[in-house]
This record gives C-alpha cells, structure tokens and sequence, in this order.
C-alpha cells in the first residue's frame, strides 16, 4: 500500500507520527519529572519512541531521545528540562515541516 503513495504523501505520515512519539517522549519526560510515571515506564517508553524516530529517518530526534534516556538513567533531575526544550524545538521544527508540505500541494 505504502508503494502507492506519492513521495510527498509519505514523508508527510512519516512527520506527522514523528510529531506524535515527540510528544509522547515530552508527556513521559514531564510526567517522569514530576513523579507522575515510574522511572522504569518512562525509560520504557523513550526507548520505544528512540526506536520509532529512528526508523522514521528523525536523527536530531532519535539523539535527543537516547540523551533523555541517559539522563532517566541517570536519575538527574537537574538535566530534564535542557532535553525537553530540545524537543520542543524539534517538534515545532518538523510542525512547520509539515505544514510547509501540506502548502505546497
């Protein structure tokens, strides 16, 4: 089904799921942060989401993820919030991507 979809169409599924596991690596994040979530759901689910940008071809994306897990890992409080402002940068990067895209069908 994939192979029918023009290029455009794809690469605009592929940013739009990018958009959806960067904001659930923002919700676990946040909620880790705020002892919402045990650290062990949380490491779980930004694994999941590393691996999803990853295959996603979102490099910046899947890199700030493996630092996010580090710093769960690493119990460090101090550092979440440097990771989760990246981000959010990120998402509103590939958002404008993607609206760029959809204008210019």
């Amino acid at each position: 089904m994939t192979g029918c979809k023009s290029a455009p169409k794809r690469l605009a599924e592929r940013l739009e799921r990018s958009i959806s596991w960067i904001a659930t690596l923002e919700t676990a994040g946040h909620s880790w942060a705020e002892n919402r979530v045990p650290a062990s759901y949380a490491e779980r689910t930004i694994e999941e989401a590393r691996a999803a940008l990853a295959s996603a071809e979102q490099p910046r994306a899947a890199r700030i993820a493996s630092e996010l897990a580090d710093v769960l890992r690493n119990r460090d409080q101090t550092e979440i919030d440097v990771h989760l402002g990246a981000l959010a940068l990120e998402r509103r990067a590939l958002e404008a991507r993607l609206k760029g895209l959809k204008r210019g069908k």
